[in-house]
């Protein structure tokens, strides 16, 4: 963009819901994005939450402790709550 735009432009990121999720990786893969790409500022708004990566990394981060603990946490959840749906079939 600023080969585009000239070296002296000010750049801002703005994303939403799944773009927000690009953006997002896109400056936490890149270092020293700030310097190599120009962004001033970025903005995440109601981005999506990618459950599988979220749970492959919990899974190795931490000794695993906090995989167990949200496993835990969602079994209880689901079992307390699995009926609640359900339409009555009788």
């Amino acid at each position: 963009m600023k080969d585009l735009l000239g070296s002296d432009v000010e750049l801002y990121a703005i994303a939403y819901s799944a773009g927000s999720n690009h953006l997002i990786k896109h400056l936490g893969g890149h270092k020293g994005c700030n310097e190599n790409c120009g962004f001033k500022a970025a903005v995440s708004i109601s981005g999506v939450f990618d459950v599988l990566t979220a749970g492959i990394q919990l899974k190795y981060q931490a000794f695993g402790i906090y995989d167990a603990f949200l496993t835990i946490e969602l079994a209880k959840h689901y079992k307390k709550n699995r009926y609640l749906f359900q339409e009555d079939t009788s």
